[in-house]
């Protein structure tokens, strides 16, 4: 195992996570999901599966789901495909994504931390 390698590899995402999440760029954090969450490998999710409920682990939430605000401006909705506004709903989800972030990795943190 190259505990280094899959170090960096956790810096990358996570510095790219902090990117998507600091400028807004939807198109980039709708990738991000697709590609981890979304099309993922049916064998590969059967092996994590099964690897992971072998640790007996209780299962964990960590999102928690914005409210949609248009923004309005001067009677009208700027940016439609933009419906969440940045204070309001970015604030929730950043906080949703760092609890998620910290439950997955929590495990992994005295490594990650050396």
């Amino acid at each position: 195992n190259d505990y280094e390698a899959l170090r960096g590899l956790f810096g990358e995402l996570l510095a790219e996570v902090q990117r998507i999440k600091s400028e807004g760029d939807y198109a980039a954090g709708k990738a991000l999901v697709e590609r981890y969450a979304v099309n993922i490998d049916p064998e590969l999710h059967k092996e994590v599966k099964e690897r992971y409920d072998a640790l007996g682990l209780k299962p964990y939430g960590g999102f928690v789901n914005p409210d949609i605000v248009p923004v309005v401006k001067n009677g009208k909705v700027e940016k439609p495909e933009y419906q969440v506004d940045g204070i309001s709903g970015g604030t929730i989800t950043s906080v949703g994504v760092d609890t998620m972030l910290k439950a997955c990795l929590g495990s992994y943190m005295s490594f990650l931390t050396k």
